[in-house]
C-alpha cells in the first residue's frame, strides 16, 4: 500500500523519526512516521466534547479532555516482545478547570475464549491485572487443541507527580523532580452480579459508580461513605481485592467463573488546564500447558 506522508497528522501529536532532533516532521529529509523502532503503530484521537455522547452514556457534561493513543508492537512470534502491544496514553486538559483527585484506568471486559468462566486477579508488584481462565479446559481454545490463555493489563509508567530526587519516565523520556506512581487499586464487577455494570446510562449514579471504581471501592455510587473491598483470605479490607496467587492457590483469589469485567487504577493527581500526562500500559498476552502456566508466561 502507499502511505500519504505529507498528510501524516503529526502537528497533532503522531509520532515521527525525528532526524535532527529539532521536533519539526520534514518528510523531505527523510522523516517517516514510527516509534521505536516498532514494525506496527497505530495513533488516533479520542475526545469527550460531545456533549449527547457523554450526557448519554453516564448522564455527565464534557470537562475538556483529550486523549492522544499511540500503539505499537513487534512482530517477533514466539519471543518476549511479540505477546505485547504497548499502548502510549497522553491525556491533555484542554478545558477550563484544573482536573484535582484525578484517576485513569485501565478497563477491560476481557471475554477470554469463552466469556462466560472468566477469573481477574492483580499483582500489585507489576502494576499488573489479568483475566485468566475459571476451568482448565476453555471451549473456544480447546477447539484449536490448546489450553486457556491469560491476558494482563500493565502499567508500564503510570502518571508523574513531584518528587525530587526521584526521575519519571515521561514521554519515553527521563524527567527528573518527579515519580511515576505505581497502580493504586484494582476492582472488577460482574454481569448480573452483585456488582454489575454502574447504571443506569444516561444517570450520574453511574459516575460516581465508576469513581468510587477509580479510587479503589466496589461500585456503589455514595461517593462520601464508599464501600471498601474485602479481601476474603484476610478478612480486611483492601484497595486490590484477588490479589493472590492463583499459580501457587495461596491469597485471596476469584471464584465463581462468570462474565466478568477488570479496571486497574492509578492516582491521584491534579491535570492542571493545559497540562499533559503521559501514561505507558500495555497488554500482555500469555499462553502455556494449562490455564495456569498462562498466567506465568504473561507475566514473564
Amino acid at each position: 500500500y502507499e502511505t500519504d506522508w505529507e498528510n501524516w497528522p503529526t502537528h497533532l501529536g503522531a509520532p515521527f523519526y525525528d532526524l535532527d532532533g529539532n521536533g519539526i516532521y520534514e518528510p523531505d529529509a527523510g522523516e517517516t512516521p514510527g516509534l521505536a523502532g516498532a514494525d506496527q503503530v497505530i495513533w488516533y484521537v479520542a475526545t469527550d466534547a460531545d456533549v449527547g455522547t457523554t450526557s448519554a452514556l453516564y448522564g455527565t457534561t464534557p470537562i475538556g479532555v483529550e486523549i492522544q493513543y499511540t500503539l505499537w508492537g513487534y512482530n517477533q512470534p514466539g519471543a518476549s516482545l511479540g505477546q505485547i502491544i504497548f499502548k502510549n496514553v497522553r491525556l491533555l486538559n484542554k478545558g477550563s478547570a484544573d482536573l484535582t483527585e484525578a484517576y485513569i484506568s485501565l478497563w477491560s471486559d476481557p471475554d477470554l475464549g469463552d466469556y462466560g468462566d472468566d477469573f481477574v486477579g492483580v499483582d500489585t508488584s507489576l502494576s499488573l491485572m489479568y483475566a485468566y481462565n475459571g476451568a482448565p479446559e476453555d471451549q473456544d481454545y480447546a477447539a484449536f487443541g490448546l489450553a486457556p490463555a491469560a491476558v494482563g493489563y500493565d502499567f508500564f509508567a503510570g502518571p508523574i507527580v513531584p518528587s525530587a530526587g526521584d526521575t519519571a519516565i515521561f514521554n519515553l523520556k527521563k524527567r527528573p523532580g518527579f515519580k511515576n506512581l505505581p497502580a493504586s487499586s484494582f476492582g472488577y464487577f460482574i454481569a448480573g452480579g452483585v456488582y454489575s455494570d454502574p447504571g443506569p446510562y444516561g444517570n450520574t449514579e453511574a459516575a460516581r459508580e465508576y469513581y468510587n471504581l477509580m479510587r479503589g471501592y466496589a461500585p456503589t455510587d455514595d461517593l462520601e461513605n464508599p464501600t471498601p473491598w474485602i479481601d476474603q483470605s484476610t478478612g480486611l479490607e483492601t484497595l486490590f481485592p484477588y490479589a493472590g496467587d492463583p499459580v501457587t492457590g495461596v491469597g485471596d483469589l476469584d471464584s465463581g467463573p462468570a462474565d466478568r469485567r477488570m479496571l486497574i487504577n492509578a492516582g491521584p493527581f491534579t491535570l492542571a488546564v493545559g497540562d499533559t500526562q503521559d501514561i505507558v500500559t500495555a497488554i500482555v498476552g500469555g499462553l502455556g500447558d494449562t490455564q495456569l502456566s498462562s498466567i506465568t508466561d504473561m507475566k514473564f
